[in-house]
């Protein structure tokens, strides 16, 4: 039981983590992007 909650309480971090680094990594090529272009 306590299990189970930690497993979705880590899948749902993980989850918000991947959203959050693919914003971050949109936001940073295209900020890279007009520092080069």
């Amino acid at each position: 039981m306590i299990n189970n909650l930690g497993t979705r309480l880590f899948k749902s971090v993980t989850d918000k983590a991947g959203d959050l680094g693919d914003k971050f990594e949109e936001e940073f090529s295209r900020l890279s992007f007009n520092i080069t272009g």
